[in-house]
């Protein structure tokens, strides 16, 4: 499987900026990890995107029922392009079972690079 450079580093960037945005969780049945960083938005580990209104403070997940979209919705993304709008679809999209060989691949590789470097 071969990857588009424009996609690749569209997923190196999305690891980076999505596996440090993450709060942890401790318990994967009823916590999760979330993208923690927009005004209006939240992208879940489970794939679901809320508003901070209907996020569960204690569980850091989208409460049930609340997602406007199914999980794992790449709405906002482009795939001809394999850009989104908004960056929590993008983090959902990538986050997409049928995106996992893809997304551990990238994941890897991230895990190699450096995001700051010392002067």
């Amino acid at each position: 499987l071969t990857m588009a450079p424009s996609l690749r580093k569209t997923l190196v960037l999305l690891s980076v900026c999505f596996a440090s945005a993450l709060e942890p969780r401790s318990d994967h049945a009823t916590k999760c990890r979330n993208s923690v960083q927009g005004k209006k938005y939240l992208a879940d580990d489970k794939g679901f995107v809320c508003t901070l209104e209907n996020l569960d403070w204690t569980s850091g997940c989208c409460k049930a029922g609340f997602s406007e979209e199914p999980p794992f919705s790449c709405k906002t993304c482009d795939t001809a392009t394999n850009c989104c709008d908004t960056y929590e679809y993008c983090v959902t999209c990538c986050l997409s079972p049928t995106n996992a060989v893809e997304l551990h691949s990238v994941m890897t590789a991230a895990s190699s690079m450096k995001t700051f470097q010392q002067s």
